[in-house]
């Protein structure tokens, strides 16, 4: 397997001219919106926030600098943003998502006949390898099946609990919200809720038996021989069964595949507090509010922008977005005249799932504070087949700006 790097640039195949296909409750719903990435079951990853939160600033380019009289200002705030939100993401998407597949060394030795190709052992897993070792031996594994039916139903983290959402399937969790896994010495479940617990962002796990070739598949003549890892993998948004669809897949005449896969989430995510957000300068962002019911602000006469970042859930990503746009304001504006540029006052981020699958957060930022109640309206909207839900909707207020305070007036 040759090396290559996994990143949102596998979005690129997105058709990005799809027409809007249907309104709910006034939400836009674009088809543009990304599938999730098909992952190699020996994929590793890891989410950085930093980098996240630079590609997040990167994408500011137009200017929001007039500010009109109350309710005739308009912005548009409608998802329609997110084709060309995604088109800049797939330009710098390498800073904000590294997944690298790492491989040995495969070593040719030329010849006077025939090159002689050395077969490279990879890592060995702490798995028993069945036997027969065919992949239909591994799925069948009763010891497998045994350890993922044994498994809690429950698993207390340092945050909250960890409850069981699917069991025993033969698929792992395949979603935009990736954030990395590791390799485990047995089906250790409290060991992955504690990778969980100690990666900023994790909401969910999945831990599962994975059946992989013990050597380089680089040539017919190279063994079929496999090894078994136990794998734990992490995700910033909510996981169920639906997103278990990475079942494996053939690496030359080796057939990877899955089994024993239990998929765990924190409870009532809505809730759960995300990171306070920091925002460059004197103002700092409060604690998230969770919208009432689970939807999102509508309020388009106070909106300043909106865009659609894949990954998991991470407010900070929103604070470099409203900063950067914030600053962008200021230089393009008067500075003797204030109501020239619009700081922004607050900001709605949410994980939009499709089909019950998240795929990433959207950000909508308010040049006043808005409610998490009297603003938000329900979203459910629809494109076609697919049906679209949020999860984790929270509002973000300045805790210490003027602009909160003269807002008010507006």
């Amino acid at each position: 397997m040759k090396n290559s790097v996994f990143a949102l640039s596998a979005l690129a195949g997105i058709a990005m001219s799809s027409p809007l296909a249907a309104r709910d409750n006034g939400i836009t719903v674009d088809p543009a919106w990304p599938a999730a990435p098909s992952l190699k079951a020996d994929s590793t990853a890891s989410y950085v926030q930093a980098a996240a939160a630079s590609a997040a600033s990167n994408l500011v380019a137009t200017p929001v600098t007039t500010l009109k009289k109350r309710n005739y200002w308009y912005a548009n705030c409608a998802s329609t943003t997110v084709a060309t939100t995604i088109t800049s993401i797939v330009s710098s998407a390498s800073a904000t998502i590294t997944s690298v597949i790492t491989t040995s060394s495969v070593i040719t030795v030329p010849t006077t006949t025939a090159p002689i190709i050395t077969c490279s052992i990879r890592p060995t897993g702490a798995g028993i390898v069945p036997t027969p070792d065919t992949d239909a031996a591994f799925l069948a594994d009763q010891e497998f099946h045994d350890d993922a039916n044994k498994a809690p139903l429950a698993v207390t983290g340092q945050s909250g609990i960890y409850t069981q959402t699917f069991k025993d399937l033969q698929g792992a969790t395949d979603m935009n919200t990736y954030m990395g896994y590791k390799t485990l010495d047995s089906y250790d479940v409290a060991g992955c809720a504690a990778f969980c617990d100690n990666t900023k962002l994790c909401q969910s796990f999945n831990i599962y038996v994975e059946r992989d070739p013990l050597y380089e598949q680089n040539d017919p003549s190279c063994s079929n021989a496999s090894t078994i890892y136990f794998k734990c993998s992490l995700y910033g948004s909510y996981i169920d069964g639906k997103s278990a669809t990475n079942v494996g897949q053939y690496q030359g005449p080796f057939h990877v595949v899955i089994t024993g896969s239990n998929g765990y989430s924190m409870p009532n995510v809505t809730t759960t507090k995300p990171p306070t957000c920091n925002q460059p300068g004197s103002n700092t962002w409060g604690s998230g509010k969770p919208c009432n019911g689970g939807g999102i602000v509508k309020k388009p006469g106070n909106c300043m922008g909106s865009k659609f970042f894949p990954g998991p859930f991470d407010p900070m990503v929103c604070s470099a977005y409203a900063s950067a746009q914030v600053a962008l304001n200021r230089k393009t504006g008067n500075w003797w005249n204030p109501s020239s540029w619009l700081p922004c006052s607050s900001f709605n981020a949410y994980t939009v799932k499709r089909n019950g699958v998240a795929i990433g957060m959207q950000c909508v930022l308010f040049y006043n504070a808005v409610s998490p109640s009297t603003d938000v309206v329900p979203f459910n909207p629809s494109s076609g087949s697919d049906s679209y839900t949020c999860e984790s909707s929270l509002i973000y207020t300045v805790t210490n700006g003027w602009w909160t305070w003269l807002s008010s007036f507006f």
